[in-house]
């Protein structure tokens, strides 16, 4: 029998990510093994406003963030009361793209900026805003909570991308958040880092796929564009 040994070149950043995460885990504030373990008497006796803004998880999260994630909105509510949300800690944008609107209505309740994104730093998906977030994962009532709450409609990421280029997916979430977008007036010339922006989007959705709505819709509420010159 012959036996074949691949070599994986990126054994040694799987190794590190693994050692990472165990002396991480293991160095970590205990608040956040009891959020996972769902001992929320623990995490409450635990959660002082120290512990809450300078606690930190194995890659850098708060205790509110981990328990947005681990979708307790519980120990959201009581997060926020008792200070653990600050400017910079990504809980809006985390919640954001995963969908929870009763999270992003008490984060913005408690007047989280609404334009605040995960990490300014971050290698991928930087400068993503929680409406870009919000759009990507088509979660249409956040989208619209976070309008209503002043979401700059136009902001643009590291990689060119506006909210409204999310939607060039042209399934039916998309299209009702093009529609809610376009009744905000957002700017459809934006172009993203391949130089397209959402009317050259549409425009072939309708020439190459045969499916005129994206089109349709920003007709609508742009009716004097020209989809030539895109």
């Amino acid at each position: 029998m012959t036996f074949i040994f691949l070599n994986d070149r990126y054994r040694w950043s799987k190794a590190f990510y693994r050692f990472k995460e165990v002396v991480g885990r293991a160095i970590r504030h205990r608040i956040f093994s009891a959020i996972e373990q769902a001992s929320d008497e623990e995490v409450l006796r635990l959660a002082n406003k120290r512990v809450l803004t300078r606690s930190r998880d194995v890659w850098g999260t708060s205790p509110l963030v981990a328990a947005i994630t681990m979708n307790r909105p519980m120990l959201v509510s009581q997060f926020i009361q008792r200070g653990g949300m600050f400017p910079g800690d990504g809980a809006l944008a985390q919640a954001a793209m995963r969908g929870n609107i009763t999270v992003v209505e008490m984060l913005l309740d408690a007047g989280k900026n609404p334009n605040e994104v995960i990490d300014e730093n971050a290698e991928h998906c930087r400068g993503y805003t929680p409406l870009m977030w919000a759009v990507n994962r088509k979660h249409i009532p956040i989208v619209r909570a976070l309008l209503k709450a002043g979401a700059d409609i136009d902001a643009i990421a590291a990689d060119g991308s506006t909210a409204v280029m999310f939607t060039r997916d042209s399934d039916s979430f998309s299209l009702e958040a093009l529609e809610l977008l376009c009744s905000h007036n957002a700017d459809l010339t934006i172009k993203d880092s391949r130089g397209r922006n959402i009317i050259r989007e549409a425009r072939d959705r309708w020439i190459c796929a045969k499916k005129p709505e994206m089109l349709e819709i920003i007709k609508r509420h742009h009716p004097n564009i020209d989809f030539e010159s895109a």
